[in-house]
């Protein structure tokens, strides 16, 4: 996805929820790609040999014409949701663009650092595991290259 969505501090109270808004399918690009995926899967199992094992299509449940691009946009819209692994909240990048420096250092903070999933601006095709592993090793180097340990 390319969407991004934003979270802000909505206190100075630790024990309030920040505000969360992921502005899912935000970018005119997700929709196009999540429709064309889709698609594909719809032409896989109409294909044989699944189109003999499959009986019928679970979800979307019901008519959904794919060729209707408003139609599934509108299933789209009340159909995506975070799952398993969310990341970017806190993403790197240049300052203006990204929360932190490749330093893992908090633009606009002093002493601040965020080394977790967050971080990562983009997602990975894959469980993202070994690509937090990898950050908190850098992250780890990082820190005590600076406190000279």
């Amino acid at each position: 996805p390319l969407s991004v969505g934003t979270v802000h501090i909505s206190s100075s109270d630790p024990k309030v929820d920040p505000d969360i808004d992921p502005a899912y399918l935000s970018h005119p690009a997700d929709i196009e790609i999540f429709s064309k995926g889709l698609a594909m899967i719809d032409k896989i199992v109409n294909t044989s040999p699944f189109k003999e094992k499959i009986k019928r299509r679970y979800h979307p449940d019901g008519p959904l014409d794919l060729s209707d691009k408003k139609a599934v946009e509108i299933f789209l819209r009340g159909s995506i949701g975070t799952q398993y692994h969310p990341l970017g909240s806190c993403a790197m990048g240049k300052e203006g663009v990204g929360a932190v420096d490749d330093r893992f250092m908090v633009y606009g903070g002093k002493g601040v650092r965020v080394v977790d999933a967050s971080v990562i601006p983009l997602h990975v095709s894959g469980n993202i595991v070994a690509t937090v592993y990898a950050l908190a090793e850098k992250g780890a180097d990082l820190i005590k290259e600076d406190w000279k340990l």
